[in-house]
């Protein structure tokens, strides 16, 4: 079995070890020797629990004294811990020491001293059950001082059987160690829908104290807005009711679960040792949302309390769970075949099939800012400076379609489609090579024009998209140029007609 580690804070040492030798001496000789049990109460199902007797206890009314036989397993180990435990021989067995607890031994010291002991020696526990319910009991147990080890977690709990039964809560049971908070999808488009869910292990007890209630608490940067009707609260994977099961507190960015774990009589209403609480909900991503490197402001926080039956509260701060949404941005340079800006542009912009609306943010001749709007309007236009910014994107492809053509320049006939990526920069300075078709290329040598697209304010994907001038003729697929070769034919035979024509008239 796994030795684990015991239990080193908020344990008590349970003994009560007198400091006179002639004291233990005489409660040796008339005490009261005999059998009790230790029950584990709160204990997990499938997990061992196993028990190791270090000392002998004999009681004589409230008092007791621990002893130790000099052929145990731990006796070598007590002897040499001087600092620790003082072993007095008992003046009516040679064999057997009175062990007295030193002044300035601490618990932690002498829980680390039988943690070691345990591994150290290789001691073998009296009894080992694995539990197939919520309560493990030992019975027939010889009074004593004993470690009860688990494998279920770091801890163990130490504990001194009684007259008759020694109980014990399983302080295994941590609130909060497997607390979490997921997104399905941390990428998104501005007005878009975010799917989060948040699950905690929750066992009833933190340490010896029951747990009234369990509380999830969810707080979204001012750039989510929460969907109030998505929020949905389950324990076991069963579906709990607002008002009767829990009570549900909700603001624009963010709300409260408070769950019911006792009833009014104090009895526990999920009969599991560790429960699984699980709460998911939606939030809707707005134009407040921080663009690609300055995304760390897209930020919610859950965090988990619980109320103990004293009235104290666990967790908060220490058992809490971020999620970040990503969003970013595409910056467009307009240009034409000699790299230089174009004004006047206008293109539509759709996410797969779908038309995407933006809002203008602020406007001049060095770019036009826009960010996504379920309520915008569906035109981009370019500036002087031909460039474009477009906030709020997430990593989906994107197709911009030209709707006008700068004055003097063809209107693109094929649409130009972009991926935007995470750039992780706060700032966009961006190199494109285009061939003479406006192609993006690799290499400066294979290309006829360069485009820089630079922005300080953000971090975005760039693209260039080129303009040409001239007569525009119609694509190969189309009739093309045969319609002029046949025009320029019939016009070269009706000529030679009209000239036979005239010189046979003249000629009569």
């Amino acid at each position: 079995m796994k030795l684990r580690k015991l239990f080193a804070a908020g344990l008590a040492l349970v003994m009560t070890l007198a400091m006179a030798a002639p004291a233990f001496a005489a409660n040796v000789d008339s005490g009261l020797n005999g059998e009790g049990s230790i029950t584990i109460s709160n204990a997990s199902v499938g997990q061992t629990y196993s028990i190791y007797k270090v000392f002998d206890a004999t009681y004589s009314g409230d008092n007791v004294s621990y002893t130790i036989h000099k052929d145990s397993h731990w006796f070598a180990a007590v002897n040499a811990k001087t600092d620790l435990f003082t072993l007095t021989q008992s003046a009516g067995n040679d064999k057997i020491y009175v062990v007295s607890k030193n002044a300035s031994a601490t618990d932690e010291a002498i829980i680390a001293f039988l943690q070691d002991a345990i591994k150290d020696e290789g001691i073998t526990a009296e009894k080992s059950f694995e539990a197939t319910e919520d309560t493990v009991k030992f019975t027939n147990v010889p009074f004593g001082y004993y470690v009860v080890e688990t494998t279920l977690g770091d801890a163990a709990i130490t504990v001194t059987t009684a007259k008759p039964d020694a109980v014990v809560i399983d302080k295994n049971q941590i609130p909060g160690g497997s607390f979490s908070k997921t997104v399905l999808d941390k990428t998104v488009q501005i007005g878009e829908t975010a799917n989060f869910k948040i699950a905690a292990g929750a066992p009833n007890y933190d340490g010896n104290q029951k747990i009234t209630m369990y509380t999830v608490t969810d707080t979204m940067a001012n750039c989510m807005d929460l969907v109030k009707d998505s929020i949905v609260v389950k324990v076991n994977g069963v579906v709990k009711t607002a008002v009767t099961d829990y009570v549900l507190t909700t603001n624009d960015h963010g709300f409260k679960v408070e769950i019911k774990w006792t009833d009014a009589d104090g009895n526990f209403i999920y009969n599991k040792t560790t429960s699984d609480i699980e709460v998911t909900y939606a939030a809707k991503l707005n134009k407040d949302a921080g663009i690609d490197g300055a995304s760390t402001g897209n930020t919610n926080t859950a965090t988990l309390t619980w109320t103990k039956a004293d009235g104290s509260i666990g967790g908060g701060e220490t058992v809490k769970s971020d999620v970040t949404l990503e969003t970013f941005a595409l910056a467009i340079k307009k240009v034409n075949e000699a790299g230089q800006p174009l004004e006047g542009a206008q293109f539509t912009l759709k996410n797969g099939a779908d038309a995407v609306k933006v809002s203008e943010v602020s406007k001049s001749d060095a770019k036009n800012v826009y960010v996504v709007d379920p309520e915008g309007t569906a035109t981009i236009v370019t500036p002087k400076e031909g460039l474009v910014i477009i906030k709020g994107v997430d990593t989906d492809t994107y197709t911009l379609t030209e709707v006008v053509a700068p004055k003097g320049y063809n209107l693109l006939a094929d649409n130009v489609t972009v991926t935007p990526v995470k750039t992780g920069k706060t700032t966009t300075e961006v190199t494109i090579y285009l061939d003479e078709n406006g192609n993006v290329v690799d290499k400066e040598e294979n290309s006829k024009t360069t485009v820089i697209v630079k922005d300080d304010e953000l971090g975005a994907t760039a693209c260039a998209v080129l303009n040409k001038t001239g007569l525009v003729l119609p694509s190969t697929g189309g009739m093309g140029t045969t319609l002029f070769y046949i025009v320029g034919g019939l016009m070269v035979v009706c000529a030679g007609v009209v000239l036979v024509t005239k010189k046979r008239m003249g000629n009569k």
